[in-house]
């Protein structure tokens, strides 16, 4: 209770700040993440769009290999230049997350915690760091979802961990927080996403409403914020 009370007290006296900060940073990569994925799915139509013409082109490759090549060169042309654009976009998508998240979140956490400026720079080493072992793990799990699932959480506490213990110390014991504290942030991360999905199903599949569906998901973004001033309190 102690824990609580500490918090909510937090929270009301900087509550201001930390929202205009964490709604900011909720906005911006979201705003991002619509951009990129809107152009690789653009990018995705065009290459479904030339699937039937690039199997045209491989018929008439076998029948008379000479002129097929000449008459459907701009068919393979445009086949490499759509792949080469989401090979490109998906490097953009891994980079700004990281860059984005770790600035804007950065901000985030180094109110919450009330650390200096260089926090952000720790902040971000850690977010890269994590986020490359998080994409990682889900490439070697991919053929089991369970395990993908189990694996990103485990990474996601550890790195929340490691977020609250940097600054008071040093970076490579902020990355080994200990078991005690990685099942405590295990909590707030589980909380964290129950109450953002809870907030997504309730507001855009049951209201089937966009607008309650970001009045719900600010309501969730206000009770994450509030989770990691627990879990700064609780640590």
């Amino acid at each position: 209770m102690r824990t609580i009370k500490n918090s909510w007290k937090f929270f009301k006296k900087s509550w201001y700040k930390l929202t205009f900060y964490q709604l900011f940073s909720a906005l911006g990569l979201s705003l991002f993440l619509w951009y990129i994925t809107s152009a690789v799915r653009e990018k995705m139509n065009i290459v479904t769009e030339l699937q039937p013409q690039l199997q045209e082109t491989i018929q008439a490759l076998e029948e008379n290999a000479q002129n097929a090549l000449i008459d459907d060169t701009g068919v393979l042309n445009s086949l490499n230049d759509a792949t080469n654009q989401i090979i490109l976009l998906t490097a953009v998508l891994v980079a700004g997350v990281i860059v984005i998240y770790s600035i804007l979140e950065g901000i985030v956490w180094k109110n919450v915690l009330d650390r200096d400026k260089k926090y952000i720079l720790g902040f971000s080493f850690v977010t890269a760091l994590f986020l490359v072992f998080l994409l990682l793990t889900i490439y070697l799990t991919s053929k089991s979802y369970w395990l993908s699932g189990v694996a990103a959480f485990i990474l996601i506490s550890w790195m929340y961990a490691s977020y609250v213990s940097l600054g008071k110390e040093k970076l490579l014991k902020a990355l080994i927080p200990g078991l005690k504290n990685l099942i405590k942030s295990g909590v707030v991360v589980f909380l964290s996403l129950f109450f953002i999905a809870l907030a997504l199903t309730v507001g855009g599949i049951f209201l089937g409403n966009y607008t309650w569906a970001a009045l719900f998901s600010v309501i969730a973004i206000e009770i994450c914020l509030f989770l990691k001033i627990v879990l700064k309190e609780w640590v």
